[in-house]
């Protein structure tokens, strides 16, 4: 009797719905990683990382994934993936009161999740490349949701190894960071992976798009998807697929 009323559950949803179920079926959930700069300097854009995490919260649908990690001195062995939320799928037995209630309380707990992280920025280095290694770790066992990364920071790569502050971010510079880190096994493969950069504030003008054309270099021997229109000082944006 149960599977007749879910049958016709179904089949009235559909009949109503004029994009129907196909539609419905089809269209695809997300996994948006959001990468949050913990460091002194990335004070200067705290607004802008708050701004931005509440847009992807609020842009988020049923069986979407949310991902909160911070960007460290040690951004890799600092991620523990405490910061996971799965918003509950669409269910036909569920009214839309009941879900959107369920909705709601997760999104406040992911925004109090990210506010708490936003002010926390104290980090005195920053270690920006190993953003792309946790989503590496978020994105390989999930190959149902469509993966997007948002890093907010002002991507000054700032550790004894690598200083985008120090250096001249050229193209031979970022050479030999892509070699040195694919010897040591920390070059990782992030195809079909979405990227967008925001929050990017550099010392100069100069140094704006030097460091730019070096992370998009990155990301393209990487194989994960960026572009010179995501990678932006301060613009915000949205993530819908």
């Amino acid at each position: 009797m149960r599977l007749n009323t879910v049958q016709l559950a179904v089949s009235l949803v559909c009949s109503l719905s004029l994009a129907g179920c196909g539609a419905l079926a089809e269209k695809p959930s997300r996994i948006i990683t959001y990468a949050v700069d913990d460091s002194i300097t990335g004070r200067l854009i705290q607004d802008v990382c708050l701004k931005q995490g509440n847009i992807l919260i609020d842009s988020l649908q049923p069986d979407d994934r949310f991902v909160l990690t911070p960007i460290t001195a040690s951004t890799f062995t600092d991620f523990t993936g405490r910061h996971d939320w799965t918003l509950p799928p669409f269910d036909l037995l569920d009214t839309e009161l009941l879900q959107q209630a369920h909705m709601d309380d997760l999104k406040n707990e992911i925004r109090a999740d990210l506010k708490h992280m936003v002010q926390r920025q104290d980090a005195k280095n920053s270690e920006i490349l190993d953003v792309f290694n946790v989503e590496a770790q978020v994105v390989s066992p999930d190959r149902t949701r469509i993966p997007v990364l948002v890093i907010c920071s002002d991507m000054r790569q700032d550790t004894s190894r690598w200083n985008f502050d120090t250096h001249q971010v050229d193209s031979g510079y970022i050479h030999q960071l892509i070699e040195d880190r694919r010897r040591s096994g920390a070059l990782p493969t992030l195809a079909g992976v979405k990227v967008y950069i925001v929050g990017a504030k550099p010392t100069s003008l100069a140094k704006f798009y030097e460091i730019r054309s070096g992370v998009l270099a990155y990301c393209k021997a990487i194989q994960a998807d960026c572009s010179p229109q995501r990678y932006t000082l301060s613009g915000l944006v949205s993530v819908r697929s």
